[in-house]
């Protein structure tokens, strides 16, 4: 059926293809131009099934995208059309198929003349071999050529390599099905009928999984806009320099947001959005700053005491933050002083307040309470801007990680999304009363975490976003040509490892998953694999250290803020206070003699990142080695004592240096001998040979490299060597004393991603679990 002006008629709306315009009621309705492509593609075929390939290649013909974009496009035409008389949506699911526009639809020539289409219309119009959908003639083809397609209100559109559609299908296979909850029952009758009238159906929830091409940091933070058009991360791509990405889900690939790198410490915790989805607030270790995601340079909101471990931003331009040393914060989003919200309360044991969240009335928001010492304390309270900090706040849940509300978009009710047992839950909850109300419905899984933030974050729109947990790691020792040598033990979630100095024991940071963030470190014996417990404390235990003779731990031990302990390891007395100060510490390496300790010193001040030294012996005061601008850390001695290899950022990314050490009695120990850089194109996590002449580091491609080294009568490096490539491959890892193997911690399996899983319509969700 040709129509050469291309006008379809559907419910309320008018769809004119030749002028690219969909009117409702006479009134223009704003639509995305590829999501105006989809309605154009779909309501030309009503009644029948397109495919997600067929959408694909229709939609986006030259180009190579994943199909969460058509995911995203779809989500969006739901909600500019809402539902048809009968309740239903416009637009059907077909699970794991396509998609079927199924309301009827009247084609309108130029002249007036009206044909109406059905199934059963298109279906004897082929049998009759006529075309099955609407000839949309010069306009069809017109939708793909206009300039700037991909300029929209969600900004510019990224096209991906022209690569054969078949790639589609295979992201398709494994990770983009759609996901469709309580299915669609048929009823046997109806395949009798003509072309029957529908039982309402529920919205389905979508889901599609995004691949992003960036490396992750290790607190996985993101956040989607409150629009849902639009993720950010933190992460790092080919060069290895750690910035912010956003990703917009109508395009095919993350652009970096320009001036982030800079700004960014080592730990980047989580980030949020201004209301009007154009800024990303995040924390610049010693400030809060927000960048414009359509251009423009980092802006300094405010100066902070600590880190932002998460925040919010009202409609009133009042943002709140949340603090590892203390009670939330708030700033004017405009920039100006900061002052305090809450404090934590002693009586109840409370640590730190974090991840804070706005409820609709700009006043009140939810946040985290953490009680370490006390977990049961914990969960989601709720406070007013305007209530003196000391004032007893409201428990809402009890939960040791962070939550968010979304608001149904009707009256005041919406529900509170929440992670429970590795799963997260939305619960119906009043705002106006502070209440939840009814059960708890799950709606995604399994969802990870770090520390005390889940892995999701939700638009007020009904797309959600969230991660799984961490591909579980194991230890393996591979040689210097990247052969696996061995597997150590069962498959776990590790982070931090220390190998002793015989070689035959390590000590690895494992992650429990329970109701509040726990992390212990545990010794493995490697000839046999079997582990024991060493900590089972309230604090999380991190960045393990053996002493010289084998028989102590250091570590950090994180309350609030981490300070350093020693424990032996024969288990005959527990943990010992070496050193409480307000900066967050991590141990990183012992001198051969054992008399001192390096450390890198955290703040948040313009140096961020340092390297110290606390000696072991004597009064043990501790001294600063390395204290520059940017970040400065995991400092290693060489055998000799007389070396220090370490990882600096102030060149933008990381590279590997080494520089003399200096006792305590030196007049000037930061001043005793200039660094001399050993990688030559980004590097991490240095480590000695036992000899002294060769030392190791990660590249920014996950790559081991070697660099000889002589020290004798001057310290002389030669040039990098690749030895082999170890995708994955976790910064904490040990080095055999002649170097011919190498203890690390790798992904149990080789196919390992970094994606994000993204749901729209989620609340369609509970409609089925009613």
């Amino acid at each position: 059926m040709t129509n050469d002006r291309g006008g379809l008629q559907f419910g309320d709306f008018r769809l004119d293809v030749a002028e690219r315009r969909l009117l409702r009621d006479g009134r223009p309705v704003p639509l995305a131009p590829k999501a105006f492509d989809v309605l154009a593609a779909l309501a030309a075929r009503p009644g029948r099934l397109m495919t997600k390939d067929e959408l694909l290649k229709e939609v986006w013909p030259d180009s190579f995208v994943e199909e969460s974009n058509l995911a995203y496009h779809v989500f969006a035409l739901r909600r500019a059309l809402g539902e048809t008389a009968n309740g239903e949506s416009y637009v059907e699911t077909v699970p794991k198929r396509g998609y079927r526009f199924i309301a009827s639809v009247t084609a309108v020539s130029g002249t007036n003349d009206e044909v109406v289409l059905t199934a059963a219309s298109l279906a004897a119009d082929a049998s009759a071999g006529q075309p099955q959908a609407i000839d949309l003639g010069a306009a069809e083809q017109s939708s793909h050529d206009l300039p700037n397609e991909g300029s929209d209100a969600s900004g510019p559109l990224a096209k991906g390599p022209g690569k054969e559609r078949g790639r589609a299908s295979t992201f398709g296979g494994r990770a983009a099905a759609l996901w469709f909850v309580g299915g669609v029952c048929v009823a046997t009758v109806a395949l009798a009928l003509l072309y029957p009238r529908r039982a309402p159906v529920a919205r389905e929830p979508i889901q599609v999984e995004v691949s992003i091409g960036v490396r992750l940091t290790e607190t996985g933070a993101f956040a989607i806009s409150p629009d849902g058009r639009h993720l950010v991360f933190a992460g790092s791509g080919n060069d290895g320099v750690l910035r912010l990405w956003v990703r917009s889900l109508d395009a095919s690939t993350a652009r970096p947001l320009p001036g982030t790198e800079v700004a960014l410490g080592v730990g980047v915790p989580p980030m949020f959005w201004s209301p009007d989805s154009r800024f990303v607030a995040f924390d610049a270790a010693g400030q809060l700053k927000k960048v414009d995601v359509t251009g423009g340079a980092p802006q300094t909101v405010c100066t902070l005491p600590t880190l932002a471990v998460g925040g919010s931003w009202s409609q009133d331009d009042v943002i709140v933050v949340g603090s590892p040393q203390g009670g939330i914060l708030r700033c004017p989003a405009s920039g100006g002083e900061t002052s305090v919200v809450t404090q934590p309360d002693p009586s109840r044991q409370e640590s730190a307040h974090l991840l804070p969240w706005f409820l609709p009335d700009g006043r009140r928001f939810l946040y985290l309470s953490v009680s370490r010492a006390a977990p049961e304390n914990s969960g989601i309270y709720v406070r007013t801007l305007d209530a003196p900090p000391e004032a007893t706040p409201t428990r809402i849940l009890a939960t040791g990680f962070g939550a968010a509300y979304v608001p149904d978009g009707v009256g005041e009710q919406g529900h509170l999304l929440f992670m429970r047992d590795g799963a997260l839950f939305a619960q119906a909850f009043d705002p106006a009363r502070l209440q939840l109300t009814g059960e708890a419905a799950r709606i995604a899984e399994p969802v990870g975490s770090y520390l005390d933030g889940a892995f999701f974050s939700a638009s007020r729109n009904g797309a959600l976003a969230f991660r799984a947990p961490e591909d579980t790691t194991r230890l393996t020792w591979l040689d210097r040509h990247g052969t696996v040598l061995g597997r150590v033990g069962d498959p776990g979630r590790y982070s931090g490892l220390a190998l002793d100095p015989s070689e035959t024991r390590a000590v690895v940071v494992q992650h429990a998953i329970q109701a509040n963030a726990d992390q212990d470190l545990w010794l493995v014996d490697l000839p046999s694999g079997r582990s024991s417990r060493l900590t089972a404390d309230a604090r999380l235990e991190e960045w393990p250290v053996w002493s010289e003779d084998g028989r102590r731990i250091y570590f950090t031990g994180s309350g609030a803020i981490g300070s350093l302990f020693e424990q032996s390891i024969d288990g005959e007395r527990g943990a010992r206070l070496l050193l409480e100060s307000p900066q967050h510490k991590m141990p990183t390496s012992i001198s051969h003699d054992g008399r001192f300790l390096l450390y890198t010193s955290r703040s948040s001040g313009s140096t961020r990142g340092d390297v110290w030294v606390l000696p072991l012996t004597g009064e043990r005061t501790p001294y600063p080695l390395i204290r520059r601008a940017f970040d400065q850390e995991q400092a290693q001695f060489s055998p000799d004592g007389r070396w220090v290899a370490y990882t600096s950022n102030d060149a933008g990314r990381p590279e590997i240096l080494v520089r003399p050490f200096a006792p305590a009695s030196t007049t000037d120990a930061e001043s005793a001998g200039e660094s001399v850089m050993v990688s030559k194109s980004g590097g991490t996590a240095p480590r000695w040979r036992a000899d002294g002449k060769e030392l190791f580091f990660i590249t920014p491609e996950s790559a081991i490299a070697s660099v000889p080294v002589s020290v004798h009568p001057v310290l002389s490096v030669g040039s990098p060597t690749t030895l082999f490539h170890a995708p994955g491959i976790a910064t904490d890892w040990g080095v055999a004393a002649d170097g011919s193997r190498f203890l690390v911690i790798v992904p149990d399996v080789s196919n390992a991603t970094t994606s994000f899983s993204l749901i729209f319509n989620w609340q369609g969700a509970l409609d089925h679990q009613r």
